[in-house]
Formats: C-alpha cells, structure tokens, sequence
C-alpha cells in the first residue's frame, strides 16, 4: 500500500505541493511566523520554499497581515 504524499497550496502562487516543498506560517499578534517544526497552533498557510517571488507576492498583495489570509 502506497502512502498518501499530504498536499498544501501556495497562498501567492496558488499552486499545490508536496507539504515538504512549502514553507508553514502562522500569524503570532498579527505578525507572519514561520513553523519550521510545523506544530505551533493556529491556522497556518504556506508559501513555496524556494521562491522569492512567492514572498515578494504575499508581502505586496498584504496576505500576511492578520485576517488576510
């Protein structure tokens, strides 16, 4: 039996990805932290790790401010 590989998308790029190849944030008083460790509560998003346009997307179009999710 082949074990499910768990997906998650990109809240810039809107594409989906291996969980392993996005980066998990949560938001802390209304700042964006990141979850390397991917346990810390909270609703989390992610972004594509290896992406600097992903960051630079999220950042203009104000999507890691508190609530714009």
């Amino acid at each position: 039996m082949v074990k499910e590989v768990p997906m998650r998308r990109c809240i810039s790029c809107k594409k989906s990805r291996p969980k392993e190849e996005l980066m998990r944030y949560v938001m802390v008083d209304g700042v964006a932290v990141s979850d390397d460790m991917k346990k810390q509560n909270g609703r989390g998003f992610y972004i594509c790790k290896d992406s600097e346009k992903c960051v630079t997307i999220a950042v203009k179009k104000g999507k890691l401010k508190d609530g714009n999710k």
